[in-house]
């Protein structure tokens, strides 16, 4: 697991490039019906689960004041009502056999929308392998979440290739040059007092982690949050701001036996709102006056990418570190597998929702 954590720099090249030499048609025919992939969609889907679904996380806010088309990421089995001939849909799951994004690709050829699909194998690539459907055959060998660039970059290759975002060659660039650099300061060679990652996981062993950020960060927060239960096999819980002043911050208001097991990480970067500055203050003096346990860890560099992409870096680091500590193995995920394996068993009939999907698309 270390060598595919420790890899991301070199996987977030490897991925620009595949990304930028799969070719978007400009019109794909399923069903006698021509599905034109220039026209403006009027909403972006991105349909994912666990691993699979960071990307679109990592795009929705990565292009949440850039993008003027909706975009949202789909979590479910079930793509909302607004789905039609209209949307572009993402349908991404790195095994390819993913349950519910089997689900939202069946309504997404249901309804005739456009669709992209990411993966590195099995149903989803034995279904749209040869539909003339642009693909992205990511390479294999990957737990899920340690696929991230993979997962990510072809979304934003993709909106830039039809005209809906635009990204400076000078971010790639600064992207790659930073995490490059990252990946020899975030080693296991590098002793703790020179690695922000293995520091970190210092300050979160024996924790109860909460992960604070706000946009465009709060999708690495979340992801944090999901790579500390994954990896650590340890529960983390994550909240944004502002919305958290709102709410979650009553919850600090008097001190407790609990805080002095508890800490809480505030993920910051470039663009931080005035506002934001002064509530992470205030927050943050209120944690010390109860005993809790506060970090800050800042994304590197100058543009919003190399702050997301650098922040990504040292909290997953970060939570391969932790599993060290706690000695345990950050691969396998058993009761993932095992719940898996209880609905195909219980609930799940992968062969009827193939051979529906088939029928949508040789009708």
């Amino acid at each position: 697991m270390y060598n595919v954590m420790i890899g991301f720099a070199d996987d977030f090249a490897q991925a620009l490039k595949l990304s930028r030499e799969t070719e978007i048609p400009e019109k794909v025919t399923i069903n006698g019906e021509t599905l034109d992939y220039t026209e403006t969609p009027n909403e972006i889907l991105i349909c994912g689960m666990g691993g699979s679904s960071i990307g679109g996380e990592i795009v929705r806010d990565y292009s949440w004041d850039s993008l003027e088309v909706p975009l949202r990421v789909i979590q479910d089995f079930n793509p909302p009502a607004s789905l039609n001939k209209h949307t572009l849909v993402f349908i991404v799951s790195y095994s390819g056999n993913t349950e519910e994004t089997l689900y939202c690709l069946r309504e997404a050829l249901k309804r005739r929308a456009r669709i992209v699909a990411i993966t590195s194998n099995g149903s989803l690539k034995r279904l749209l392998a040869k539909t003339g459907i642009p693909f992205f055959k990511v390479p294999e060998g990957y737990p899920p979440r340690g696929a991230v660039a993979y997962l990510t970059i072809p979304i934003l290759v993709t909106l830039e290739k039809i005209g809906l975002l635009g990204i400076p060659c000078n971010e790639y660039d600064e992207t790659m040059q930073l995490l490059r650099d990252l990946k020899e300061k975030l080693s296991v060679e590098t002793p703790i007092n020179q690695n922000i990652s293995k520091k970190l996981a210092l300050e979160l062993y024996d924790t109860l982690p909460f992960i604070y950020s706000y946009k465009p960060y709060s999708c690495i927060a979340s992801r944090f949050k999901k790579q500390l239960n994954e990896n650590s096999k340890m529960h983390a819980k994550f909240e944004e701001l502002p919305e958290l002043g709102h709410n979650e911050i009553m919850g600090w208001q008097y001190p407790s036996r609990l805080n002095n097991f508890l800490s809480v990480v505030f993920l910051r970067g470039k663009g931080e709102h005035p506002s934001i500055e002064a509530r992470i203050k205030f927050i943050s003096e209120t944690l010390r006056e109860n005993g809790v346990k506060t970090c800050e860890i800042k994304g590197l560099g100058y543009s919003k990418l190399v702050n997301m992409m650098s922040l990504l870096y040292i909290c997953d680091m970060a939570s391969y570190y932790l599993a060290a500590l706690r000695n345990v193995d950050p691969l396998p995920v058993s009761l993932i597998s095992r719940m898996k394996t209880f609905v195909e068993e219980k609930a799940f009939n992968r062969n009827q929702l193939e051979s529906e999907i088939r029928k949508l698309i040789l009708q």
